[in-house]
C-alpha cells in the first residue's frame, strides 16, 4: 500500500514539473537598468519644447532631433540677424534720406530767404536818398593867428535818390603833399606814405560827421543846394611854406526814414592856381592875407565811398 501511494507522488509530481514553462533567465540588476532605460521614453528637462521629436522612445534618436532643433534656432537666429542689420540699413538710409531733403529744404529756404532780402533791399535802395558830392575851391588866407591856412570851399551835394535826404551835414579835410610822413626805407616815388594820410583824412571825416551835433537842412532830388564853408589846414611856417599840391577829403551825413547814409569823397588839388606865383610865397605869412584863387581840383577815386 505504501509503494502505491509513493509511486503516484512520484508520477504526479513528474506531470506537474512537465506541465510548468522552462525558467527565465534572471538578468543582473545593471544590465535590466540598461535595457530599460534603452526601451524607456525620454523625458526632456523643464523647459524644453513639446516638440512629439522630443518625445522619441530612442535616446539617440531624441539626441540627434535635439541637434537638428539646435541647428533649426541657429539658422532661425541668422536669419533674424539678417533682417536685423537689413532693417537697421533701410532705417539708416531713411535716416540720410531724410537729413538730405531737410538740408536741401534749409538750402532752398535760404536762397528764397536770400532773394526776399534781396528784392526787399533793391526797393529800400531804389526808394532811399544817394548824396554825391561837386567841390570848388574858391579863396585861401592866412588863419588869424598865422598858425595855419583857411580854405574858402563851396561843397554841393546831388541827391541822385528818389526821396529827401533830411539833416545833411558836411565836413572837409585838407592834407598838404608835405603833410605825408616819409620814412628812410620809401621809395621817393612810392605811393605808402600818400594812401595812409589819406586813408587817414578819410577816417577823421568820417568820425567828425558821426559826433556833429548840429542839425543840417534837408536836400531834395534833383536840387543843387550848395554848403559854403571853410575848413583850417594847420601849418609851421618854420618848414617854410607848403607845395602847391593837396588833397582834399569831403564828407555828407544824412538820414532818411529806414537809416542813415555816409558819402566820402577824395579830390586832389593839383594846383592852388595863385595869380602871381605857382605857390604860397605870394600870399606870405600875414595874418588874414587873402588870395582868390582859380585851383584845379579832380576827383581822386581811392578812398571814397557812398553807402
Amino acid at each position: 500500500m505504501l509503494k502505491t501511494r509513493f509511486a503516484l507522488f512520484t508520477i504526479m509530481w513528474l506531470f506537474l514539473c512537465a506541465a510548468q514553462p522552462p525558467a527565465q533567465k534572471v538578468a543582473s540588476p545593471t544590465a535590466q537598468a540598461e535595457s530599460n532605460a534603452s526601451i524607456s521614453a525620454f523625458s526632456p528637462p523643464r523647459g524644453y519644447s513639446t516638440d512629439p521629436c522630443y518625445k522619441a522612445e530612442d535616446q539617440n534618436v531624441a539626441a540627434f532631433c535635439a541637434q537638428w532643433k539646435s541647428a533649426d534656432a541657429a539658422q532661425s537666429s541668422a536669419e533674424a540677424t539678417w533682417w536685423t542689420v537689413y532693417l537697421a540699413g533701410t532705417s539708416i538710409a531713411l535716416a540720410f534720406i531724410t537729413m538730405a531733403a531737410a538740408i536741401a529744404a534749409a538750402y532752398f529756404a535760404k536762397k528764397a530767404a536770400d532773394e526776399t532780402k534781396r528784392g526787399a533791399d533793391a526797393a529800400h535802395a531804389a526808394n532811399r536818398p544817394w548824396l554825391d558830392i561837386d567841390l570848388k575851391l574858391h579863396g585861401v588866407y592866412v588863419n588869424y593867428d598865422a598858425k595855419g591856412y583857411l580854405l574858402q570851399l563851396e561843397v554841393t551835394p546831388l541827391n541822385a535818390g528818389t526821396s529827401p535826404a533830411t539833416d545833411v551835414r558836411e565836413q572837409v579835410e585838407c592834407v598838404f603833399y608835405d603833410h605825408f610822413s616819409k620814412n628812410d626805407d620809401d621809395h621817393p616815388f612810392g605811393s605808402n606814405a600818400r594812401d595812409q594820410a589819406l586813408r587817414e583824412s578819410a577816417s577823421a571825416v568820417s568820425f567828425k560827421l558821426r559826433e556833429e551835433r548840429e542839425t543840417g537842412p534837408t536836400v531834395f532830388p534833383e536840387r543843387s543846394e550848395p554848403f559854403y564853408i571853410e575848413t583850417v589846414v594847420p601849418w609851421d611856417w618854420n618848414d617854410g611854406y607848403p607845395s602847391p599840391v593837396a588833397w582834399l577829403t569831403a564828407g555828407l551825413r544824412y538820414s532818411f526814414p529806414d537809416g542813415t547814409g555816409e558819402t566820402i569823397k577824395v579830390f586832389c588839388v593839383r594846383s592852388f592856381g595863385f595869380p602871381e606865383m605857382s605857390d604860397f610865397e605870394s600870399m606870405g605869412a600875414a595874418p588874414f592875407a587873402t588870395v582868390k584863387i582859380d585851383p584845379v581840383v579832380a576827383v581822386w577815386p581811392r578812398f571814397g565811398y557812398v553807402k
